[in-house]
């Protein structure tokens, strides 16, 4: 329950008094909190602030609010004030309903819990205070609920208004109340004054006092027996003035000519382009079905005029014969030369037959004419649903320059905290990735960042010896190949030495045979879990955590990293990130029994070349000439299926190839047949195929069903790599990880950042259905779940039930970290089985401890 003082039955001061043993990195220090105490000891007075009422207040903080995570709280933020107006409305509409007011409660309680989290402590005690006001406030029967909902809506404006602060000043508030504009504060000057006291049985009483101005609904208040506050704050709004109303539409139509905004989920967009998408495949099904009408309209008009012919020669033969008979007879001497007997009946329906032919031939051509307009018509349809396909798309994206303010915070401190002389630039920063990939990108380059920053880039003195200047450079350059984005990350350090590589394998004792190791497979040792050449450990690195998790998250999308350093004058790193979904033009092939959709993005060439060309390069085993190319000859079903090649009768003289590949290597790559070019949405199959090479996604034809959309660059460029599976090895080195359960995405952010400070690996989940899919799927279990109480479609308590009835992951130590600490709540949990209970904020030195000893581990927030 809620208490004046108190959070979920936990004293504010259990929240607000903790003391860190070191700053968190990445957070800012806040103040310390003051007791809580009433508006009127404060020397706030005003209606909206009940007196009886102790609010909290927070001194200022010295830092700034945390950057790096205040893009996630705007977000989420929003998303949570949007739900909190809806609620409250729906209160209003149910107020006698306690089952309308208790999602009110949690949203403030989720809103005050990720606002502490990014440091806005001062908007944080504002939304406690709000808690405050909700818990206390007297509640009046129906006939005071509208004066009770004009405080509720000043507290509501106030924390819309603080946010908007927050937004556009990136800053916190400064003050813990609300308060009115001057004109509103005129307006309810002429309201009754009021006292407070405690009566009998601790009741709060509220007595009407005289004033000049206390003459409320046309009476006089002096005198009157004491009242509760709905009765007060009825009378205070019973005669509202005219301008006070007028001057809340004005503000209310300034902010909405200020910005006007539409938020759609991510859900609605997918639909959107799903709808644009079929109505793409309907316009190439009108366009196929338009061209077959066509050719029938062609082959209807060769016909007219071969009937033409026929009737013109029957016309003719007819008329001769009738000629000779009528010579031979005499027969038109007696016969005038108006008169029809000289016709006879065939020869009337020739005459007949040619002018139906000039009717038809007629209809033929405005036909073709009506075809012409609308195969114009189906072009434009094609091109607009084009547009709409891309603004859909480039909704679902966020821009990669959204990335660089981040990174160079990064290379601002570390570099600072390293003693090291760093320039951060950005050579192209234009392209947009899915908001899926969004936040795994965001991770992947914040580890790669402090990788070069620690291993890569020499001490001023060392680049001096060195010949080099003493500042060193990080670089990043995006770029699109195909379908793809490749980010490019470059410094100008000291490089990878692959044989340092091979001597810390052996060092380590890692389960690799370090002298059968190449080059590239030795750097790439970088990414094996446990593997670090830090000679000391610190808070940067030397923990073998970080690039294994650049490895881990790139899998997950489907992308992969290629590495060229050379020693002594730097490395680039090249991530190649692909798509979730693209609207591209694709080719329709088929080989073997499948068919396939080949994006053209990224396509070299497509061609036909003589069959004996071909197949004497496959004899002979040389390669093919094609556009001053040396292309190794290959067939598309054998690199899909293994089938075997065909024979020479499946194409007669010409084969039609597909050339892909990179200026390294290139194969002309036949298949059956070329169908038709199309523009197809191609989607990404999801986490379970993301390994598989050469596998774009999946697309739907115009006919409704699914095809396989192939990237023949990324296949060719893996054939190698899959030639040398069987040297790869397994992932064998056990790191501390955590699984951090929590509806909040900014909290998700705010864990993973404390974890990565102290060398956790981290992977989280929104909410129980998804943490309990991830424990059956994965590979390697958790050492610990944090676990959150209140989220959706399966809170915590549930989804603690189903972990300790499983098998697999029964025993896993699991903490539940919420804001709900009441008895009732920590009663399910143990009851449930949980190992530890920890409320929101939490104190991550106390969590540390928990961890260290449900777990054996021996993590320190010292570093």
């Amino acid at each position: 329950e809620f208490q004046g003082d108190k959070i979920c039955g936990v004293e504010i001061g259990e929240f607000a008094d903790v003391e860190i043993d070191g700053a968190v990195p990445g957070l800012p220090e806040r103040g310390e909190p003051e007791e809580p105490v009433s508006a009127a000891a404060a020397g706030v007075e005003q209606w909206y602030l009940p007196p009886y009422i102790s609010f909290s207040f927070s001194s200022a903080s010295t830092n700034d609010v945390a950057d790096e995570f205040l893009e996630a709280f705007l977000e989420e933020g929003a998303d949570e004030l949007e739900k909190l107006e809806d609620q409250v409305s729906d209160w209003d509409r149910n107020y006698g309903s306690e089952e309308a007011y208790a999602p009110v409660a949690r949203t403030l309680h989720t809103l005050k819990g990720i606002a502490k989290s990014v440091g806005l402590h001062c908007y944080g005690t504002f939304i406690h205070n709000f808690e405050t006001l909700l818990e206390q406030m007297q509640r009046p029967d129906a006939a005071g609920k509208q004066a009770y909902f004009r405080v509720v809506d000043v507290w509501l404006d106030t924390a819309v208004r603080g946010f908007e602060h927050i937004r556009d000043a990136r800053t916190d508030i400064t003050e813990e109340l609300p308060s009115l504009s001057a004109d509103a504060a005129a307006s309810a000057s002429d309201a009754t004054e009021f006292e407070c006291s405690v009566g009998e049985d601790d009741e709060i009483v509220i007595k009407a006092v005289e004033s000049d101005s206390a003459a409320v609904g046309g009476h006089d208040t002096a005198g009157e027996t004491p009242t509760d506050v709905a009765d007060l704050l009825a009378n205070r709004f019973r005669e509202p003035k005219p301008a006070q109303g007028k001057t809340g539409a004005n503000d209310s139509a300034k902010g909405a000519s200020y910005q006007q905004s539409v938020r759609i989920t991510s859900e609605r967009l997918d639909q959107l382009l799903n709808l644009t998408n079929q109505a793409q495949q309907l316009g190439v099904r009108s366009s196929q079905t338009l061209r077959r009408a066509r050719r029938s309209t062609s082959e209807l008009q060769n016909i007219l005029v071969s009937v033409r012919t026929h009737a013109s020669r029957i016309v003719s033969g007819t008329a001769q014969s009738l000629g000779d008979w009528k010579q031979r007879n005499d027969y038109a001497a007696n016969l005038d030369a108006l008169e029809m007997d000289q016709y006879n009946e065939l020869q009337e329906a020739a005459n007949i037959l040619r002018e139906g032919i000039e009717d038809l031939t007629d209809l033929v051509n405005i036909t073709n004419r009506q075809q012409m307009l609308v195969e114009t018509l189906l072009k434009q349809q094609t091109t607009m649903i084009s547009s709409m396909s891309s603004v859909v798309q480039s909704a679902r994206v966020m821009p990669v320059s959204r990335l660089m303010p981040g990174l160079r915070r990064i290379v601002r401190t570390v570099s600072n905290d390293l003693g090291k002389l760093v320039t951060f630039r950005v050579l192209n920063e234009a392209g947009a990735l899915d908001r899926d990939n969004y936040a795994r990108c965001q991770v992947i380059l914040e580890h790669m960042v402090r990788n070069a920053l620690d291993h890569g880039i020499e001490m001023p003195e060392a680049r001096l010896d060195a010949g080099k200047p003493t500042t060193g450079v990080i670089s990043i350059d995006v770029r699109k190949e195909g379908g793809d984005y490749i980010l490019s990350l470059a410094d100008d350090g000291r490089g990878i030495d692959p044989e340092k590589m091979r001597d810390v394998v052996f060092e380590k004792g890692l389960d690799v045979d370090a002298d059968a190791l190449t080059d590239e497979q030795a750097m790439k040792m970088i990414f094996h879990k446990g593997f670090s050449t830090a000679a000391s450990l610190s808070e940067i690195s030397g923990r073998g955590v970080g690039m294994d998790i650049v490895l881990s998250e790139l899998q997950k999308m489907g992308g992969d990293i290629d590495i060229d350093s050379q020693v002594g004058k730097g490395t680039r790193f090249d991530i190649r990130i692909p798509s979730n979904v693209t609207v591209n033009g694709a080719l329709m092939v088929s080989s073997g029994d499948d068919a396939y959709a080949i994006p053209l993005d990224g396509l070299v060439a497509v061609e036909h070349i003589p069959s004996a060309e071909f197949f004497t390069a496959i004899e002979q085993g040389k390669p093919l000439q094609i556009y001053d190319m040396a292309c190794e000859p290959s067939y598309l079903a054998t690199l899909c299926h293994k089938d075997p090649m065909p024979g020479r009768n499946l194409w007669g003289h010409t084969v039609p190839i597909i050339v892909a590949g990179t200026p390294d290597r290139y194969l002309a790559v036949a298949v059956d047949d070329v169908q038709e070019a199309l523009e197809l949405t191609i989607r990404s199959l999801g986490a379970q195929f993301a390994n598989v090479p050469g596998l774009a996604g999946g697309a739907t034809t115009a006919d409704g069903a699914a095809i396989v959309a192939l990237d023949l660059n990324q296949l060719v460029a893996s054939l190698p790599e899959l030639e040398r599976d069987g040297e790869k090895s397994s992932d064998r080195g056990q790191r501390p990880l955590v699984l951090v359960v929590d509806d909040s995405r900014t909290q998700r952010m705010v864990s993973t950042s404390h974890f990565d400070g102290v060398g956790v690996e981290t992977v989280t989940a929104e909410n129980g259905v998804v943490a309990i899919d991830l424990l059956n799927n994965t590979h390697r279990l958790p050492d610990i779940v944090l676990l959150d109480v209140e989220m959706p479609v399966k809170d915590g308590i549930q989804t603690l039930r189903e972990i300790r009835q499983s098998k697999r992951y029964g025993h896993l130590p699991v903490i539940m970290v919420t804001s709900r600490t009441g008895p009732k709540h920590r009663a399910l949990a143990e009851e449930a089985g949980c190992n530890g209970y920890v409320g929101k904020p939490f104190n991550f030195v106390q969590l540390i401890e928990q961890v260290n000893e449900l777990t054996g581990l021996k993590l320190s927030t010292n570093n």
